[in-house]
C-alpha cells in the first residue's frame, strides 16, 4: 500500500477514536433534549461507518472490534443508558475500553508502517543500512514491541574499507576526466 492510503487509514482511525470518545459521554447523560438526541444519532452513524475502516485495518482481534457494534446496539438512545444498572454500565465501559485500546493500537501500528515505508524509500537510509547496520532491528510490524539483536553485517571492516576506497577512486577518476582539477594538478 502507498503512503497516501496509509495516511488516510490513520486519519480515518483518528476520527473514529474521537467519535468513540464522544460516544462515551452519552453513557451518563445529564439532561436529554432533541439536540443531544440528534448529536447522539450523528455520532452513532459515524461510528457505524467507521467500523468498516477498523475492520479493514486490523489483523485479527475481530471479537474486540465486534464488541464495538454490540455496544452501539445496546445503547440506541441516550435514555437507554440512563435506565441501565451500574453493573451493566460498568460492563459496557470495560468493553468500551477494550475497543478504545484496539483503535489506539491500530493507529500506532499504521503510523509505524508509514514511518518504516518512508524510511525504506529514502536512498540515504539504504547507504546507512549497508555501512552502519543498526544494533536493534524490529522483526515485523505484528511484533513491533519485541526487539531482537541484529544479525552481523556481511560487510566486515575490510570490505567496507575496500568498497569505500573503490568509490573514492572512481569519483576521482570522473573528476579527472571532466578536467575539474586540471588547474590544480602539476601533471
Amino acid at each position: 500500500m502507498g503512503l497516501k492510503k496509509n495516511r488516510q487509514y490513520v486519519s480515518d482511525l483518528e476520527q473514529l477514536s474521537d467519535d468513540w470518545v464522544l460516544f462515551r459521554h452519552y453513557f451518563y447523560p445529564d439532561q436529554i433534549d432533541a439536540q443531544i438526541e440528534s448529536d447522539f444519532l450523528e455520532i452513532k452513524n459515524r461510528l457505524a461507518s467507521g467500523y468498516r475502516t477498523l475492520l479493514s485495518t486490523i489483523d485479527g482481534q475481530v471479537e474486540i472490534a465486534q464488541s464495538m457494534m454490540d455496544i452501539l446496539g445496546r445503547i440506541s438512545t441516550p435514555q437507554e443508558s440512563s435506565r441501565m444498572t451500574q453493573t451493566a454500565l460498568k460492563r459496557i465501559e470495560d468493553e468500551w475500553n477494550s475497543v478504545y485500546l484496539l483503535i489506539q493500537e491500530t493507529i500506532g501500528l499504521w503510523e509505524y508502517r508509514i514511518e518504516e515505508t518512508s524510511r525504506r524509500m529514502n536512498p540515504l537510509n539504504w547507504i546507512k543500512d549497508i555501512f552502519f547496520p543498526s544494533k536493534k532491528k524490529i522483526r515485523d510490524d505484528k511484533s513491533i514491541y519485541r526487539v531482537s539483536k541484529a544479525k552481523k553485517s556481511l560487510w566486515n571492516p575490510t570490505m567496507k574499507f575496500v568498497l569505500t576506497g573503490t568509490v573514492l577512486v572512481i569519483l576521482l577518476g570522473i573528476i579527472y576526466m571532466l578536467g575539474i582539477l586540471d588547474e590544480y594538478l602539476p601533471f
